[in-house]
């Protein structure tokens, strides 16, 4: 039997970090994703604790649902063909991303989360935790990706990688969860287009907090709810979050690490 598990941490790195996403072609930004693959094997490796990753999809997946709409459902052959092509190109990110973290000596494991969730009328349904919690159970680090997957009303929806990491997050009982996104933290409001909008250190989401009402969705191309949906998944857990800009050298393994280099969101 495996020895009794450390404390579980998810790191959730964005799409917006990891892939170009002005180009409507698929684009890895493959020197960023080197410096991040050595970050997170660097702070696992030193930091005593499980790690699950979830990455989101970037120019992978949100030009080519934008263009069919295929989020909304399953209505002809063009939105079957869509949704199958959608969840190829992402399986190829995954093993991009799985194979640079390899390369580091991480033991990163591709997990498709699609193959596992029902979803129903876009929100989750069922997720079997049996497979990724016997991976951490024996010292893998499964990753994951936000993906469109089955729904039983629709035929298909968006299961976004900020979901499915606050549930992951609720059910597994991680102790931190962690945001890397290609801005400080949150402000005030979106900071691409108001010049006033100020930086915030922390937020509360504990029991009467609201969320700050300049806080909005993303400037890219995004079908996941940018910003404000991130913020409301977080609230869901416990875990102590961090939003943070894990484009900046070095944030990534100090987050990890115990550090604060963004946006605290108390939760519990």
């Amino acid at each position: 039997m495996p020895p009794e598990a450390p404390s579980l941490k998810i790191l959730k790195i964005g799409g917006s970090v990891l892939t170009d996403r002005s180009v409507e072609r698929p684009r890895v930004r493959r020197a960023l994703l080197a410096r991040l693959a050595a970050e997170i094997a660097a702070a696992w490796r030193a930091g005593g604790f499980r790690l699950l990753l979830i990455h989101g999809a970037g120019s992978f997946g949100h030009p080519i649902v934008r263009r069919t709409g295929i989020e909304r459902g399953l209505a002809n052959e063009s939105h079957r063909i869509a949704f199958a092509e959608t969840q190829r190109l992402q399986s190829v990110l995954n093993g991009i991303v799985v194979r640079a973290l390899l390369r580091e000596g991480l033991p990163a494991f591709p997990f498709q989360a699609s193959a596992n969730a029902v979803l129903e009328r876009g929100e989750i349904r069922s997720f079997s935790l049996e497979a990724v919690a016997g991976l951490l159970s024996w010292g893998l680090v499964p990753v994951l990706n936000g993906v469109p997957a089955v729904d039983v009303e629709r035929g298909c929806s968006i299961l976004s990688g900020d979901v499915l990491a606050g549930h992951l997050a609720a059910r597994l009982g991680a102790v931190e969860l962690l945001h890397g996104t290609d801005v400080r933290g949150i402000y005030s409001a979106d900071p691409a287009t108001d010049p006033a909008a100020r930086f915030l250190p922390q937020i509360d989401l504990r029991a009467g907090g609201v969320l700050p009402t300049g806080i909005g969705g993303s400037t890219a191309t995004d079908v996941t709810g940018g910003m404000r949906k991130k913020l409301e998944e977080l609230g869901k857990t416990k875990a102590r979050c961090q939003v943070f800009d894990a484009t900046f050298v070095g944030n990534v393994r100090r987050a990890l690490s115990g550090g604060i280099v963004g946006t605290l969101v108390v939760c519990d």
